[in-house]
């Protein structure tokens, strides 16, 4: 049982970080760019145990695939494989693959409107499967402000968008369950800062989340 709530939770706060962006002079900014060699580069932070921390980059490539009737821009990733990553207008998308113990499948995560009002929210629900078992998970993103500044990594983002997401797990006897989770995304940079909490109790050993991913520096070209 904890293997399927980790394994799920991963999946819905993992996505982040860059998109594909076909924009002209006169439109306003996305909150990323596909430029091939733009990077960025990342300080990731567990606040439980500091032997977990490490640092990585995120590359755009100079290729993209297409995934439902979406065009998706390829990043490559420091610590390994890609990320696919989506603009459609104003809405944001990644896709990426489950955990292994919840087969691997493949889905689409909207996870970023920048024209919505404060107080937007958006739900999504994920069928999932582990050990032949049909669960499903759902997660709920709001637009919590806009127009912030921001100081992360030594540098000041203006207009800056956060995100914060819920999740509601799959129902069972006994689960305790808090979070609180949220993303902060720039004009052009894409995510500059996420925070990660997750307190999960009453299925055996307890489970206890606590991580920041922080933006050190960026090469927008």
């Amino acid at each position: 049982m904890k293997q399927i709530l980790i394994g799920a939770i991963a999946c819905a706060c993992f996505f982040s970080a860059c998109k594909k962006s076909d924009k002209t002079s006169s439109e306003p900014d996305t909150f990323m760019t596909s430029t091939p060699g733009s990077t960025w580069n990342y300080s990731y932070k567990d606040n439980n145990d500091a032997s977990l921390n490490y640092n990585y980059n995120v590359t755009s490539s100079n290729s993209d695939t297409s995934v439902n009737g979406r065009t998706y821009h390829k990043y490559n990733v420091s610590t390994g494989g890609t990320e696919y990553y989506n603009i459609s207008n104003h809405d944001y998308y990644t896709y990426a693959s489950l955990p292994a113990q919840l087969n691997g499948t493949y889905i689409e995560n909207l996870y970023l409107k920048d024209n919505a009002g404060t107080g937007t929210s958006w739900m999504q629900s994920y069928n999932i499967e582990y050990m032949n078992v049909p669960l499903t998970l759902q997660t709920t993103n709001t637009i919590a402000a806009t127009g912030l500044t921001r100081n992360v990594g030594g540098n000041t983002y203006l207009n800056v968008i956060r995100v914060n997401t819920s999740i509601t797990p799959p129902s069972f006897p006994g689960l305790n369950f808090t979070s609180n989770i949220s993303y902060y995304y720039a004009p052009q940079v894409g995510m500059i800062e996420n925070n990660i909490e997750i307190h999960i109790s009453g299925l055996g050993d307890p489970i206890d989340i606590d991580t920041q991913t922080t933006l050190e520096s960026a090469t927008i070209l």
